[in-house]
């Protein structure tokens, strides 16, 4: 078995990586499960992911990945004036409270 170098990708939800002796590099993902890339050739680049392939993303405004690899949104915990993160539910009922009640009173 050969090692593989991939720089940047291991601790996202990666634990390992290898080449095997096909030459299709290889990730071990933190839950054992393996995931076969193919062979790589001309550059070492991933596709681009898509709903049917496999492949690199790029995290956009308002993402996080965690030490562990997940991918979830990065939500703001109160409503502020210049905050342009998403809030959750829980923040909207601190900030303008239960609607269905303040409206029973009109």
């Amino acid at each position: 078995m050969i090692k593989a170098e991939v720089k940047g990708w291991i601790g996202r939800g990666v634990k390992t990586a290898y080449v095997d002796d096909d030459g299709s590099l290889i990730f071990v993902m933190t839950d054992g499960q393996e995931i076969n890339i193919g062979v790589i050739s001309g550059g070492g680049t991933l596709p681009i992911a898509s709903a049917d392939t496999l492949g690199g993303i790029k995290v956009g405004e308002n993402l996080k990945i965690s030490a562990d690899g997940v991918l979830s949104v990065d939500t703001a915990k109160a409503i502020e004036e210049d905050n342009t993160k998403p809030v959750t539910s829980a923040a909207v009922f601190t900030e303008v409270g239960n609607i269905e009640v303040l409206l029973s009173k009109l």
